[in-house]
């Protein structure tokens, strides 16, 4: 308070002298009785006097209030309402409250989500990532600050209860829940992503959306910014929704979509897809063969029953004549066609450099632990070794079993006992899917 807001204070007739230094004289570790607090209470007189009280008086005493008296206070007046919105939101040092006062506000909350970077030049900081799924909502900052709302629905039961919390690691964790009706639950989630979604489109790197389908009304511009998209849906058509708004310029670093039908090649034909560099989608997409050579992934898993095997072996061609992209590492084709005796019968028509292994025998010291990482794939089928052909010391692995066509990034050049050869090393985190047909 100001001097003159003391001197209106001190020497007015609410101000009692004898119960103010009895009050400074107490201990500050000892507690107030029962009594006592009565005794304060009736000469507060409750909120009766509260319009007279400075706004850092209400402040503080608004501290001390859970969050329901909060909100029941804030629709007094518009007043009060800009108070609890100003007022304290949490205790830092990441414990629970002791008495040591609570220093963060709602309008300090922007200055939380700041690098010091950010905070020299006054940049807000950025969303990065954002999770939506049936239930909850996650928003994350550059600065690993986390908002996120819960919807959940007791049993028999015709309310909803939401919780929202914001966490800041280590420094707080604050959360807040509030009962709306069924009937409104879904229109109170819809108004969130929309609200989550305009906050973040421009800036969001990572993506995951996990629904039946996308929210009515939804609108979103471009994701100008996107480099990793995970979805899951019930419906294809709500898969285009989100690849038209991708940036033509940029492509994924991670594409992963799961879907309960059947996709067709068009859904998916979208610079940003078809170059990005790892494609999962173990759902069976329907494509043709000059639409599978348009695709360039340096991984890539999917279905697709509708290839033939003369352009998976075009594939191989294409490497070993190296005109696929540099860094290549896997290709994985699950198929209900059995490619296995058509591509054997005629591989000595395309003149490769190659060398069959067999696969039944892997148990040979010099490639078990190479082979022992090809058991998940299955243990019937071909196996090939394919060198480049103007570099024999660089090689692919190709494996044909009865349900799916592998090409794995395995050779690469070496020196043993003075002249050069060949290592195979199994590429890491390769793209796995048990698909059941």
């Amino acid at each position: 308070m100001s001097e003159n807001e003391d001197s209106l204070f001190f020497n007015s007739d609410f101000f009692d002298e004898d119960l103010f230094e009895n009050m400074m004289i107490q201990k500050k570790s000892e507690k107030a009785t029962k009594t006592q607090k009565l005794e304060l209470l009736e000469f507060i007189g409750g909120f009766e006097k509260w319009e007279f009280l400075p706004d850092d008086c209400k402040m503080y005493v608004i501290g001390f209030l859970n969050y329901w008296t909060r909100c029941q206070l804030s629709l007094c007046s518009k007043k009060d309402n800009q108070i609890v919105k100003n007022t304290i939101l949490c205790v830092t040092e990441g414990v629970s409250p002791k008495n040591n006062g609570i220093i963060m506000r709602p309008r300090n909350l922007a200055a939380l989500c700041k690098s010091d970077y950010e905070q020299n030049y006054r940049e807000q900081a950025a969303v990065h990532k954002i999770v939506m799924k049936d239930t909850t909502i996650q928003m994350h900052t550059t600065t690993n600050f986390i908002r996120s709302w819960r919807f959940y629905q007791p049993k028999n039961s015709d309310h909803c209860f939401v919780t929202s919390k914001s966490v800041l690691e280590p420094d707080y964790c604050y959360s807040s829940r509030f009962q709306i009706s069924n009937s409104n639950s879904q229109k109170e989630y819809e108004k969130i992503v929309k609200k989550v979604m305009k906050k973040a489109e421009t800036n969001v790197e990572t993506l995951e959306v996990d629904w039946k389908t996308n929210p009515e009304g939804l609108e979103i511009e471009k994701l100008d910014k996107l480099k990793y998209l995970r979805m899951n849906f019930w419906k294809s058509e709500s898969v285009e929704f989100w690849l038209s708004r991708l940036n033509s310029e940029i492509a994924l670093e991670e594409f992963i979509l799961q879907c309960w039908e059947v996709l067709n090649f068009e859904q998916l034909d979208y610079p940003s897809i078809l170059n990005a560099v790892s494609f999962f989608v173990p759902e069976n997409i329907v494509m043709s063969d000059e639409q599978f050579l348009r695709m360039s992934n340096r991984k890539s898993l999917f279905r697709a029953d509708t290839l033939s095997s003369k352009v998976l072996m075009e594939f191989v061609r294409k490497w070993v004549d190296d005109e696929i992209r540099e860094d290549f590492e896997q290709l994985t084709v699950w198929t209900k066609k059995n490619f296995v005796k058509e591509i054997f019968e005629n591989l000595d028509s395309y003149n490769f450099n190659v060398v069959q292994y067999d696969y039944g025998r892997w148990n040979i010291p010099l490639y078990r632990e190479f082979f022992s990482h090809f058991e998940k794939f299955g243990y019937y089928g071909k196996f090939w070794q394919f060198s480049k052909r103007n570099d024999p010391f660089n090689s692919i692995s190709l494996l044909i079993t009865r349900q799916n066509f592998v090409v794995l990034r395995t050779g690469f050049p070496c020196f043993k006992n003075g002249r050069q050869d060949v290592k195979l090393v199994f590429p890491e985190d390769i793209l796995f899917c048990n698909i059941y047909f």
